[in-house]
């Protein structure tokens, strides 16, 4: 009981540390506050069961090692970390959702990631073209968005929220020098790219 206390405790402290946070570190921490959360509502529930009840489960399963006091606790935090992995990557997208509603994406973070690139796909040349045409299609269709934040600065009425979506631009660009244009030539890239 002591361990899930301490693994709970610990994702307390990570919260009240992570306070500062926001955007998506904010989001990976407080997915592991959640893991401690429910790791230690999982194992607590299991060990009230095995107290009150007289069910042998994870004690029975530990006092049956024959180990010492120091290996069957690390055994216990073990099967507590892995029993709580278990439980969660059942509840991958149940938990994700959670995360998006507790902790929402903000416009900035939304109009900065990239939707279609990734690093794997500029291994295969022909689907990082096609993907780097999606993406600046995407982008394209946020440039009234782009303007308009623009003209929000210069009139002083907003904070420069327009440099979520250049700074997507310029991934963009940056990612178009790799694999497309190295495999099949300059005029093979993209038409917004190669600045035509």
């Amino acid at each position: 009981m002591i361990i899930y206390g301490a693994n709970f405790g610990s994702g307390i402290i990570t919260w009240i540390l992570a306070a500062g946070l926001k955007e998506k570190p904010e989001r990976v921490v407080m997915s592991q506050v959640l893991f401690s959360f429910v790791g230690s509502a999982v194992f607590v529930s299991v060990c009230c069961l095995e107290v009150y009840g007289g069910i042998p489960l994870v004690g029975e399963l530990i006092r049956k090692t024959s180990a010492p006091l120091e290996y069957q606790m690390a055994y216990v935090h073990l099967l507590f970390n892995w029993g709580g992995a278990a439980a969660l990557s059942l509840a991958t997208q149940p938990m994700a959702s959670l995360l998006d509603r507790l902790w929402p994406p903000t416009r900035e973070e939304t109009w900065s990631e990239m939707r279609f690139l990734h690093d794997q796909a500029l291994r295969d040349p022909e689907t990082a073209l096609s993907l780097l045409d999606r993406e600046q299609s995407r982008l394209l269709a946020q440039l009234p968005i782009y303007v308009q934040e623009l003209r929000k600065v210069i009139s002083g009425n907003g904070k420069p929220a327009y440099e979520s979506i250049h700074g997507a631009f310029q991934t963009v660009a940056e990612r178009s020098k790799h694999s497309p244009r190295n495999s099949f030539g300059r005029e093979t890239g993209p038409p917004l790219l190669r600045g035509r």
